[in-house]
C-alpha cells in the first residue's frame, strides 16, 4: 500500500520572520473569510454544505451548522461584545435550536461536538449575556438532563463522541461562570453543576480501571473506541487516553480538592489499586510520556505504541499532547512534564504544514494552537514566530496550491475538506484561529479565547 504524504517540507526561515507584518496580513484574511461566511454560511444557515455542494441537515459542532454557534460566539468576543455580533450569535443559536426541536432523532451521545450538548451550553451562555435568567435555567436543566442518557445507553467514553465530551460542556460552563465573577448568581444550579462534574470525573476513572481489568492491562487507564465495533485503544486527544486525561486534569484544576477526595466507592477502588488519585494520574502521565518518539517528539496513535507516529493531527499525535503536558506541569510541577510538551515542538514545526490543509482537527490551525500554547506558557519568542510561520502557511499561495492538489482517499473531493465551512474540518476553525492570533498581538487576555475549540479548558 502506497504511503500517503502527510506534510509539506517546512522551508520557512525563522530568522526572517517579521511578526510586525502579520497583523495586517491576518486582518486581510479575516476580512476575506468573513465575507465568504456571510455569503456561503451565514448564521441563519440550516444546512451543512459538503465539498461536492450537497446540502444536508447536520447540526453537530464538529462538521455541521452547530459549529457556527461557536464561530459566532468567538466573533462576538473578538469584536468586544458588539450588539451586531451578539445578534449573529443569537441567529446561529436559534437556527440550530430549530433544527434539533424539529428533528426526530435518537440521542446516542451527550458530547459537546454532537449537537444537543453544545447547543444547550451556548443557550445558557446567551441567557447570561442577555441577563435572561429564565432562559439560562431552562437550558441549564436541559444540559443537565443529558446525563440521563448514560442510564439507558452505554455511551462512548472519549472526547469526540463520548462522556468526556459532555464533561467538556459542563467544564466550559463552569469556567464561564467563574470568568464573569458571578455577576449573575445561580447557587442552586452551580451546586448541581459541581455535583454532576464530580460524578462524571469519578465515572471516567472507574471506566478506565474497569477496562484495565477487562484487557488485563496494568500500564494506564483504558478507553476503547468505538465500544461496540472493533474497538481500538487510541492514545490521541479526540478518541483516546490523552483527551480523557486532559479533561480529568481540567476538572482538578477547577476543583483541586478532588486529588484528596475519599468519600466515594471509586475513591476506595483507586486507593486499593493505586494508593491514591495523584499516583494513578502520575502513572498515566508517565506512561504516555514514555511513548513519545525520541527522534521526532511525536506520539503513536495507540496506547501500545505499535506505530511510528506518522500522524501529526489533533486526533492522533502530539498536537493534543502539548495541552495535556503543560497542564500536567501546572498541577504536578516537580515532574518535568513541561519537557514533554517542549519536545513536541520539533514535530509541530517541521511537520506542521499539513497536506490536509487548514482545519483544526487534521490541519494547520490545530498545529497553530499547540505552538500558541507553548508560547503562552513559556513566553519564548521562538514559539510565537513558529505560530505565525505555520499560520502563514494557511494563506501562502505556494502551500495552498500543494494542498489543493492533494489526493486523500478518505475525502470526497481533491484538496478540499468534506465539510469546508465546518468548525473542526473547515474554515470555521481557521477563522477562529485568526481571531486569536490578532488577540495575541493586541495583548488581549480574555480567558475564553486562545483555546482549542471543544478541547482546551486551561
Amino acid at each position: 500500500m502506497k504511503k500517503i504524504k502527510r506534510f509539506i517540507e517546512n522551508t520557512y526561515n525563522l530568522q526572517y520572520m517579521d511578526i510586525s507584518n502579520f497583523k495586517s496580513l491576518i486582518s486581510n484574511e479575516i476580512e476575506k473569510k468573513e465575507r465568504e461566511f456571510d455569503s456561503k454560511c451565514p448564521p441563519t444557515t440550516n444546512k451543512s454544505i459538503d465539498s461536492l455542494g450537497k446540502q444536508t441537515i447536520n447540526s453537530s459542532f464538529y462538521t455541521g451548522t452547530g459549529g457556527n454557534i461557536y464561530l459566532y460566539w468567538r466573533q462576538y468576543l473578538f469584536y468586544k461584545k458588539s450588539p451586531k455580533y451578539l445578534k449573529k450569535f443569537k441567529d446561529a443559536l436559534q437556527t440550530n435550536l430549530n433544527i434539533i426541536n424539529n428533528t426526530k432523532k435518537k440521542n446516542y451521545t451527550n458530547s459537546f461536538f454532537m449537537v444537543d450538548s453544545g447547543i444547550y451550553l451556548f443557550c445558557c451562555i446567551y441567557g447570561i449575556e442577555t441577563k435572561d435568567s429564565n432562559l439560562f435555567i431552562e437550558y441549564f436543566n436541559k444540559l443537565i438532563d443529558l446525563k440521563k442518557l448514560e442510564i439507558n445507553t452505554e455511551l462512548e467514553l472519549e472526547l469526540l463522541y463520548g462522556i468526556t465530551g459532555y464533561l467538556y460542556s459542563l467544564l466550559f460552563l463552569k469556567k464561564y461562570l467563574l470568568s464573569i465573577h458571578q455577576i449573575i448568581t445561580f447557587h442552586k444550579e452551580e451546586n448541581i453543576l459541581n455535583k454532576i462534574i464530580k460524578n462524571i470525573f469519578f465515572e471516567l476513572i472507574k471506566k478506565g480501571i474497569d477496562n484495565m481489568n477487562l484487557y488485563k492491562w496494568d500500564k494506564c487507564l483504558l478507553y476503547p473506541f468505538p465500544l461496540w465495533n472493533n474497538p481500538h485503544l487510541y492514545l490521541g486527544a479526540a478518541h483516546g487516553l490523552i483527551g480523557v486525561i486532559y479533561l480529568i486534569l481540567c476538572t482538578i484544576k477547577i476543583y483541586p480538592s478532588l486529588l484528596n477526595y475519599e468519600d466515594t466507592n471509586i475513591s476506595l477502588l483507586i486507593k486499593n489499586k493505586f494508593g491514591n488519585l495523584q499516583n494513578l494520574l502520575l502513572i498515566n502521565l508517565n506512561y504516555i510520556k514514555s511513548l513519545q518518539i525520541k527522534s521526532t517528539g511525536n506520539f503513536p496513535h495507540d496506547v501500545e505504541g505499535k506505530d511510528s507516529g506518522e500522524k501529526v493531527h489533533f486526533c492522533h499525535g502530539c498536537v493534543g499532547a502539548v495541552h495535556l503536558f503543560l497542564l500536567a506541569d501546572e498541577i504536578f510541577p516537580s515532574n518535568n512534564f513541561k519537557d514533554v510538551a517542549l519536545k513536541c515542538n520539533k514535530c509541530l514545526w517541521e511537520r506542521g504544514l499539513l497536506y490536509k490543509g487548514n482545519g483544526l482537527c487534521h490541519g494547520m490551525s490545530g498545529i497553530c494552537y499547540s505552538l500558541m500554547k507553548l508560547y503562552l506558557y513559556t513566553k519564548n519568542e521562538l514559539y510565537l514566530k513558529e505560530t505565525f510561520g505555520i499560520a502563514y502557511g494557511t494563506f501562502d499561495p505556494r502551500i495552498q496550491e500543494l494542498v489543493s492538489k492533494f489526493v486523500d482517499p478518505q475525502r470526497k473531493a481533491k484538496g478540499i475538506p468534506d465539510t469546508p465551512y465546518s468548525l473542526m474540518e473547515g474554515d470555521g476553525g481557521l477563522l477562529i484561529m485568526y481571531y486569536d492570533l490578532i488577540s495575541l498581538i493586541d495583548g488581549d487576555n480574555d480567558c475564553m479565547t486562545k483555546v482549542f475549540p471543544g478541547y482546551e479548558i486551561y
